[in-house]
């Protein structure tokens, strides 16, 4: 998501788009888009544990009851699970802009996000549901070919159609965030072109 945030952040700033300086700027934030991968794989799953250690405890030693809840703490978990998932949504956007370390930008996006987490929330299921469409019509025709051909030759076209599918669908779904994230913060702090200019490291045209 690094390159795809950087890029639809120069975008929005009406800024002509070089690909290899988005990912060289990405590649500069490696360590960072790292750790902030592994928090936000870690927060929902550390949601869930209590009340999963409570099924298998009840399942090992046959007692209904911790079995029960942990299932009722499991469904309450869910939903605790999705809220702060969609907190931290705007995480890369965050760190990718705003140059903050994986903690910090994790607290930016709740308190970015806080008070409008429906609206967030229903905002990326429409836009995640038209990039699984995408997705699906990029990724036919490459598993037509594939249906067509050899076995092996086959699975190279089924494989090529599916990284072609992801790539476009992790970047429109990465600039859909971006816009969300600037939408936040145009909205709560009066965001401007002129604040972006200087966290993206880039001169500000007045013109534009």
């Amino acid at each position: 998501y690094g390159t795809s945030v950087h890029i639809a952040a120069t975008a929005y700033r009406n800024q002509r788009v070089d690909p290899m300086d988005s990912l060289r700027a990405a590649g500069r934030r490696y360590f960072a888009l790292l750790g902030a991968s592994v928090l936000l794989f870690l927060i929902p799953l550390l949601i869930f544990l209590a009340p999963l250690l409570l099924v298998i405890v009840g399942g090992v030693t046959g007692v209904d009851g911790l079995s029960l809840i942990g299932g009722l703490g499991l469904i309450v978990s869910g939903v605790f699970a999705l809220i702060a998932v969609v907190r931290i949504l705007l995480t890369f956007p965050t760190l990718m802009i705003e140059r903050v370390g994986p903690v910090q930008a994790l607290q930016r996006s709740n308190i970015l996000v806080k008070g409008k987490t429906g609206v967030v929330l229903g905002t990326v299921v429409v836009v995640y549901l038209i990039t699984v469409i995408i997705g699906l019509v990029l990724a036919f025709p490459f598993q037509a070919i594939g249906g067509a051909v050899g076995e092996a030759a086959g699975a190279v076209a089924v494989t090529v159609g599916q990284m072609v599918s992801s790539l476009v669908t992790d970047a429109l779904m990465g600039a859909a965030l971006v816009l969300v994230y600037f939408d936040r913060r145009v909205r709560t702090e009066g965001y401007d072109l002129t604040e972006l200019a200087s966290e993206l490291g880039a001169p500000h045209d007045p013109s534009r």
